[in-house]
């Protein structure tokens, strides 16, 4: 599934990802990872992985571009990991969540990780809720151990029910051995499909939240 152009030589890095769709309200993923890619030190795309037999097309389409002669030609969806550091070695990976073969998909980037020697990943993005946005952005954190949970609050403790392809990517990721929590922006239900600034920036480095949770 990944296309590598060239592997990255990296030390103990840190992965972040996010993936677009149901598991983003308020774009909080893909502004945090947009946001990371703007601060990396020679940051630089390495790999893709080809979503089009692993997408409904029909919900997240294909887009055009023009060249310089006005011919049209076809970007299909896909996802894309980009090497960089900010401080530390950073790994970051981000498109659509993909419709079907979960399992497959997440094995292939559990697969990477291992291979650039990934020791730690953080998952952000946005969930919607009962919140104003006259108020600051509450930030609920989940982990795959014990011993990770015992370092982030507030913990979601109460969630039991559907999930998204992020969650099941940290699972597949613990269960690799590689320490995996996840950062969720609760992004006020009337404001959800529009970018939530606040929410990118409680998830953002610097953020006392992302400290705590040893992103970077």
């Amino acid at each position: 599934m990944l296309n590598v152009d060239r592997w990255p030589e990296l030390r103990d890095p840190v992965m972040v990802y996010a993936f677009a769709g149901w598991v983003d309200s308020g774009h909080v993923g893909a502004g945090t990872i947009a946001s990371l890619a703007e601060q990396l030190e020679a940051g630089k795309a390495f790999a893709t992985l080809d979503l089009t037999d692993l997408l409904d097309l029909q919900q997240v389409r294909p887009t055009v571009k023009l060249d310089e002669g006005g011919i049209r030609s076809v970007e299909w969806p896909h996802m894309e990991l980009i090497a960089g550091r900010a401080g530390r070695d950073v790994v970051l990976a981000f498109g659509p969540e993909p419709s079907i073969r979960w399992r497959d998909v997440a094995g292939e980037l559990v697969s990477t990780a291992l291979r650039l020697g990934v020791v730690e990943a953080v998952a952000v993005g946005g969930m919607p809720g009962m919140a104003s946005h006259r108020r600051p952005v509450s930030v609920l954190a989940s982990a795959t151990s014990r011993a990770v949970a015992q370092e982030l609050e507030p913990l979601r403790a109460d969630y039991e029910g559907p999930t998204g392809f992020q969650t099941v990517l940290q699972h597949a990721l613990g269960e690799a051995g590689i320490r995996s929590m996840a950062m969720w922006a609760q992004v006020p239900q009337y404001v959800s499909g529009s970018l939530s600034p606040p929410g990118v920036r409680e998830c953002s480095p610097g953020s006392r939240r992302s400290s705590a949770s040893h992103s970077t």
